[in-house]
C-alpha cells in the first residue's frame, strides 16, 4: 500500500484508486517503466511475442488465465510485459504436473512462435531469449529432477556427484555417464522443439486473433483483462 500511494500522490489524488495499486504491483513484481519503445518495427515484435504468449496461455489454461498485455517497457527487459494469472491449485496445494510445466513451456516459447509465424524463421529476433532460457531451465529440471521424461523416474541433477581424489585435491566425479549425460541434452532439446511447435499449431490456427490483438496492443499500448476476454472469447479457436 506504500507503494500505492506513492502513485496516487504523483496523481495528486485524494484517494488511493484501484489504477494507483495495479501500478504499484507492477512496479514490485515487473520492474519500473523505462523509456517508450519509439521505433514502429520494434513495437510490432514486441506486440507479436506478448499477445503470442497470451494466446498459448488461453489456450492452455483459460481465457481468464490473462490479466494483462502491454509494449510499455520495464527496466531490465527488452520489451512488454505478459501477465500471467497464477494457478491457485499450485498456490495452495504447492504440487506442480507435468501437463502445468508443458503449458508453460509453451507458453514461453509462444513469442518465439508467434515471431516464426509473422516474420519468417530468417527474421526472428532475440526478443524471446529470457523466456527462452526460462523454458530450458524448466526442460532441464523436467528431465534431471521430477522424471518428467522418456529418461524414467530418476533424478539426475548436478548435484548427484561423488567425491575422489586427484591431483592432490577433492573433486567431485559426476555419477552420471557420458552416454546418459547425451540422452539428458538430446531430451531437452527435443522437449524444448515439441513445445516450440506445439505453439506454432496454436497460434497458426488463431492467426485472425493473434492480428486482431495485436492491432489493439499497439493502438493502445496495454490491454487489460476485460478487454482480452472480450475479443478472445469471440475469436478463439482451442
Amino acid at each position: 500500500m506504500n507503494e500505492s500511494a506513492i502513485h496516487c500522490a504523483r496523481d495528486e489524488s485524494r484517494l488511493i484508486s484501484d489504477f494507483h495499486i495495479e501500478n504499484a504491483l507492477d512496479k514490485i513484481t515487473i520492474g519500473l517503466r523505462s523509456s517508450l519503445i519509439t521505433s514502429s518495427n520494434m513495437k510490432k515484435i514486441i506486440a507479436y511475442n506478448e499477445v503470442g504468449r497470451a494466446i498459448v496461455s488461453a489456450v492452455r489454461n483459460g481465457i481468464e488465465s490473462v490479466d494483462k498485455i502491454t509494449i510499455l517497457p520495464r527496466s531490465g527487459s527488452i520489451g512488454g510485459y505478459t501477465k500471467i494469472c497464477p494457478d491457485e491449485d499450485v498456490i495452495s496445494s504447492g504440487l506442480i504436473s507435468k501437463k502445468l510445466l508443458f503449458s508453460k513451456i509453451e507458453i514461453a516459447l509462444a513469442g518465439r512462435a508467434a515471431e516464426t509465424i509473422v516474420f519468417g524463421k530468417s527474421e526472428i529476433t532475440q526478443c524471446s531469449l529470457n523466456d527462452i532460457s526460462y523454458a530450458t531451465n524448466i526442460v532441464r529440471e523436467m528431465v534431471t529432477k521430477y522424471g518428467f521424461s522418456i529418461i524414467g523416474p530418476i533424478s539426475l541433477d548436478s548435484d548427484n556427484n561423488e567425491m575422489y581424489l586427484g591431483d592432490g585435491l577433492f573433486k567431485r566425479k559426476p555419477l552420471i555417464g557420458e552416454n546418459t549425460s547425451s540422452r539428458i541434452d538430446n531430451e531437452i532439446i527435443n522437449i524444448s522443439k515439441i513445445s516450440l511447435n506445439n505453439s506454432i499449431k496454436i497460434l497458426k490456427k488463431n492467426r485472425v486473433l493473434l492480428d486482431k490483438l495485436v492491432d489493439i496492443l499497439l493502438n493502445q499500448e496495454t490491454i487489460d483483462k476485460k478487454v482480452f476476454k472480450l475479443t478472445t472469447s469471440k475469436l478463439l479457436k482451442v
